[in-house]
């Protein structure tokens, strides 16, 4: 069971490899992979405009994924979230 402590430590871990992520593609905008790994990272920090739109940038650079069902689930989820919030 994670402590309290390590789960602590897991939210400020976001920020910092939201930041890495963000540096990446400042030097490498069209790398598929950072958008994806971003994408995970927003989910986490329950930032969903911010994830779909990673998403969907993946899938636009990746149109023949091969995680591409997947990827096309987890963005249904987050639409389907905004969706709630209206």
């Amino acid at each position: 069971f994670p402590t309290r402590r390590s789960s602590d430590l897991g939210r400020r871990a976001y920020p910092k490899a939201l930041q890495t992520l963000n540096l990446l593609l400042v030097s490498n905008p069209e790398d598929p992979e950072h958008f994806k790994q971003r994408s995970l990272v927003h989910l986490q920090m329950r930032n969903m405009q911010a994830a779909r739109t990673d998403l969907e940038t993946y899938l636009r650079l990746m149109p023949d994924a091969l995680d591409r069902e997947e990827i096309q689930k987890q963005l249904r989820a987050v639409q389907d979230f905004l969706a709630g919030l209206n």
